[in-house]
């Protein structure tokens, strides 16, 4: 898989996250490729790519835990290639198709031919945090509430994975921390 724009060691981090198993990967690459070197050099971006995870507090947002923020800096890097968190959203796949003709615009579905692996991780995270939404008074589980009696639980799963989305890129952006409303 390719991401155009992300950093080696955001790449490295996304491999982390996509296996889950670092001392594994680092075994068989200090092992067949040759010496300690690149064991150490493997190390040092696996530790670039936490301590940007970290410093981002991306696992702050609901529904993210460490494997989708590493997967969220691989891909994103720090959002500097995205002009908008839509931008974001529609190249992970998570926005409505617009056709528009005649000044008329029909929106379709969500596209199957995005980042499939980010896409599926983020909504697997909302459904993660659907589940509890119950529990919270917050202005978020207040409108995820609303929306679950009005869309159904599908669409409002999307829904809540392109707010995490846009959220996501907003904290890489800005560089600050999730505050609940």
């Amino acid at each position: 898989m390719v991401f155009w724009g992300a950093t080696i060691g955001g790449l490295v981090g996304w491999l982390l996250a996509y296996f889950e198993i670092y001392g594994l990967i680092l075994g068989v690459l200090t092992g067949t490729l040759g010496g300690w070197w690149l064991g150490n050099v493997v190390r040092s971006l696996a530790k670039e790519t936490l301590k940007q995870i970290v410093d981002a507090e991306l696992t702050t947002l609901p529904g993210v835990g460490p494997i989708v923020a590493t997967s969220l800096v691989a891909a994103i890097d720090d959002g500097r290639h995205f002009k908008s968190g839509r931008a974001l959203s529609a190249w992970i796949g998570l926005v409505l198709r617009q056709y528009s003709t005649g000044g008329k615009p029909r929106l379709g579905g969500i596209g199957n031919r995005a980042n499939y692996y980010l896409r599926r991780q983020l909504v697997h995270g909302a459904r993660s945090a659907l589940l509890r939404i119950g529990k919270h008074d917050d202005r978020r589980s207040k409108w995820a509430q609303d929306l679950l009696s009005r869309a159904g639980h599908n669409k409002t799963l999307v829904a809540m994975a392109n707010k995490t989305a846009r959220m996501a890129w907003a904290i890489l952006r800005s560089e600050e921390s999730y505050k609940v409303a």
